[in-house]
């Protein structure tokens, strides 16, 4: 008798044993509240597990909120046949222009002294159009350089100015910091009317449509 009853509990710790070993192998599922993630390929896409919660990283989501739309870029391009039809046009309507105010005299344009910078001047995020050009009048040696400037609305080059230049001394321009800036040459007592020699600068930018000048 004594030794069955030593088998029988034998067996019994034995049973136990193994049923403890079968119960400490088995997987543990995760609660309601351990969330929806343990690690980043448990979330589908891009997106990476953060506190037990799959979210998209924060450097992506900024990157995506900085990235312009679609519907800007298009709006931001202008071809170089459009600025060449606008350009044509403005030097067309200033001729005609110049022509209604000197009845005898007319202005030829030289297309070759053509220049233009693109730019934002007015802080929209789209790139306008400052151009200049040299015109002759005709019938005698006079010739001088005048400025175009253009503001980008809604796809389109919309002439604001063309008396920035103070005709006959212009130096150069450029589109910086938001502003035109544009270098003339002005006559010392001395120079010949070739050659002016002093420099100054001016600072221009695009408010309400038009231009004024900054500074």
């Amino acid at each position: 008798m004594a030794v069955r009853g030593f088998l029988f509990s034998a067996f019994v710790v034995l049973a136990l044993s193994s049923c403890g070993a079968i119960e400490a192998s088995a997987p543990v599922l995760p609660n309601a509240n351990a969330g929806q993630c343990q690690k980043d390929i448990d979330c589908k896409g891009d997106r990476i597990c953060e506190h037990g919660t799959c979210a998209a990283p924060v450097a992506r989501v900024a990157e995506q909120a900085a990235a312009p739309t679609q519907a800007n870029l298009s709006a931001a391009h202008i071809s170089a046949d459009d600025e060449k039809a606008a350009l044509a046009q403005a030097v067309a309507a200033y001729i005609a222009q110049s022509k209604a105010e000197a009845i005898e005299t007319s202005l030829i344009e030289s297309e070759e002294f053509r220049k233009l910078v693109r730019g934002d001047i007015n802080g929209d995020g789209l790139a306008d159009l400052v151009a200049s050009t040299l015109f002759a009048i005709e019938g005698s040696n006079t010739d001088f350089q005048q400025l175009f400037v253009f503001e980008q609305r809604d796809g389109k080059l919309v002439l604001v100015d063309s008396n920035a230049a103070e005709a006959g001394k212009l130096a150069d321009f450029d589109i910086a910091g938001g502003k035109l800036q544009v270098s003339y040459l002005d006559y010392a007592d001395d120079d010949s009317r070739c050659c002016p020699s002093i420099e100054y600068k001016k600072q221009f930018v695009i408010a309400a449509g038009k231009l004024a000048q900054r500074g």
